[in-house]
């Protein structure tokens, strides 16, 4: 008996925790990060895929998130990774502001515990309903 009082739980909490139905195969440019522009010339992108994972390009490097959990208005992204390339700027030394915007960037995903649409904009938000991020679609 107790076997199945689990499994119905665990069955309904499989079911709560959606994957990203709606924001599946969709495609986000990053506008601004706490309401700042991007430093000129450089981009950041999402992409929610449809096997539930999400990854993209922080400014210098990939990233990707194992899986994105996604209840009602609440998303979290599990299992944060990227590549490690160093941002190189035309003068061929490290660009430390890119490199610094894109720690910033992979560091906010990892606050990121809902969302919610500004017109045609997403917008992800931390536990305290602050705006961290903003991208357009692509």
């Amino acid at each position: 008996m107790k076997k199945w009082i689990f499994a119905v739980l665990l069955l309904g909490l499989l079911a709560a925790c959606q994957k990203v139905p709606g924001l599946a195969g969709s495609k986000w440019e990053l506008v601004d990060m706490a309401d700042q522009a991007l430093i000129d010339g450089t981009r950041a992108s999402l992409e929610f895929a449809e096997d539930g994972s999400a990854g993209g390009f922080a400014g210098c490097n990939s990233f990707g998130a194992g899986e994105v959990l996604l209840k009602g208005e609440s998303l979290e992204f599990t299992n944060l990774f990227q590549t490690e390339m160093a941002c190189v700027d035309e003068s061929g030394g490290l660009s430390s502001g890119v490199m610094d915007q894109e720690s910033r960037y992979i560091q906010a995903l990892g606050r990121v515990s809902s969302y919610t649409m500004e017109g045609d904009a997403l917008a992800l938000l931390d536990n305290t309903g602050t705006r961290l991020m903003l991208f357009e679609p692509v």
